[in-house]
């Protein structure tokens, strides 16, 4: 379920590409650039020295953390951050020298959290084919994978297994129509009718206990752990600002009013954000052109080439590297 960088970026792309400018002066305004790491967790920046990170803190906007959507997966935590729907990274010095010190606004934050997973002797691990025989009663399962699980009965066999799943210690099993309303998934169309979430720190092994991994993610979003990090600088960000937490949906709405665009429907308010930015500046007219497509400014055209090729170049740069 991990999102390949090159999808996420034609996501961003097609979400981008929908927008619509709220002005023509918005096609002179600020650029922006969103970076969001894979399972930085909120915390992690107190655990070792983080000089860079502080510095942005110190340059712009800080928030306590951030909560991600349920469920915590890297795809569907990244498709709310650039949507604000429910269910790499440049240096510093970079910046400066493309001269974009007072036009580039900059996002740092992540898809969740990540815990360490609790292994033998400490703990008894999951296995659920102890409860239940998954090759009878399972036609679909997605387990084995952190702390999420989703699972399709066979035929009739519904409430035979959620009635064995319910007695596995450390996990809470719903039905896709039990599920509570906080996690905004019941509606959607792709989900099965089981899902499975454990308790923090416990993997759920199908089968065998085969799970390496010491560290994971996918548990509910409440816990601190899957909390994770949001950093902004730029010229329209105040500098040294502790921002209160907030929700991920909301960054959406906030990156539509840093690139004046109207945003697409969406769960988020740009009222919780709004205070980490500074009063937008008065803006000038520029000399404009027609198309069949309609008026632009001659400098907002350019400049909205030059966006679009900065920032695919930085990012196939950044994918080259990684």
């Amino acid at each position: 379920m991990k999102m390949r960088p090159q999808l996420l970026l034609v996501l961003t792309a097609v979400v981008c590409a929908a927008a619509k400018p709220l002005s023509k002066a918005a096609m002179t305004s600020n650029k922006l650039l969103l970076i969001s790491f894979d399972g930085f967790r909120w915390d992690y920046d107190q655990d070792v020295d983080t000089p860079n990170l502080d510095q942005l803190a110190a340059d712009g906007v800080k928030a306590k953390y951030i909560t991600p959507p349920m469920l915590t997966m890297t795809s569907p935590s990244h498709f709310t951050t650039i949507t604000g729907m429910k269910p790499q990274f440049p240096s510093k010095d970079a910046i400066d020298r493309h001269n974009l010190t007072d036009r580039l606004n900059v996002i740092i934050t992540s898809d969740h959290g990540m815990t360490t997973v609790k292994k033998k002797p400490q703990v008894d691990e999951v296995i659920l084919n102890k409860y239940l025989n998954l090759f009878k009663v399972a036609k679909f399962e997605i387990l084995d994978y952190g702390g999420f699980g989703i699972l399709t009965p066979r035929p009739g066999k519904e409430q035979e297994v959620f009635d064995a799943l319910s007695n596995v210690p450390n996990i809470t099993v719903y039905k896709k129509n039990e599920i509570p309303e906080s996690f905004h998934l019941a509606k959607s169309e792709r989900l099965p009718p089981i899902v499975i979430i454990a308790d923090l720190g416990f993997n759920l092994n199908s089968r065998l206990i085969v799970y390496v991994n010491k560290g994971d993610h996918g548990f509910h979003n409440t816990e601190m752990d899957m909390k994770t990090i949001f950093r902004a600088f730029g010229p329209s960000f105040k500098r040294s600002y502790l921002s209160e937490p907030f929700d991920s949906i909301h960054i959406y709405p906030l990156m539509c009013k840093l690139l004046q665009i109207e945003p697409a429907p969406h769960n988020g308010s740009l009222s919780v954000t709004e205070d980490m930015l500074l009063p937008a500046p008065t803006t000038t007219t520029k000399p404009s052109f027609t198309t069949p497509q309609g008026s632009f400014t001659t400098a907002g055209a350019q400049g909205a080439r030059l966006s679009v090729a900065l920032l695919l170049a930085t990012l196939l740069f950044t994918f080259t590297v990684l």
